[in-house]
């Protein structure tokens, strides 16, 4: 019995190929071959941690997305800020929709309302 290990995957089907041609009268085999248990766990184990890495990146897309919705809707009460005055912005709320608008009335001509 010769046990040969090689430093990549893809070079086992080409040496066993070249083995077999080369010593006919021997018996080559490859790991799966001799043990396809093994094989088996080694190909559900991969499957698992594709698994486990999908729920991971679910959770951290929901921690994101949670903690951008946060941002804005704390942002939402500064928006009520706007409607003063001297900064030609009106905030108004209706129902569950948000509308800023510029009133054109305050324009001044420049780049910045009137004050």
């Amino acid at each position: 019995e010769l046990a040969i290990r090689l430093n990549d995957d893809n070079e086992l089907i080409p040496l066993m190929n070249k083995l077999k041609a080369q010593y006919p009268e021997l018996s080559v085999m490859s790991w799966k071959d001799i043990q396809p248990e093994l094989g088996m766990i080694t190909e559900w184990l991969d499957v698992m941690l594709y698994f486990v890495m999908v729920i991971i990146l679910l959770a951290l897309c929901f921690g994101i997305v949670n903690t951008m919705l946060m941002v804005v809707m704390e942002r939402v009460k500064e928006l009520g800020h706007w409607d003063e005055p001297d900064t030609g912005f009106h905030y108004d709320h209706a129902g569950d929709h948000l509308f800023v608008s510029y009133r054109w009335s305050d324009w001044n001509g420049t780049c910045c309302p009137s004050g």
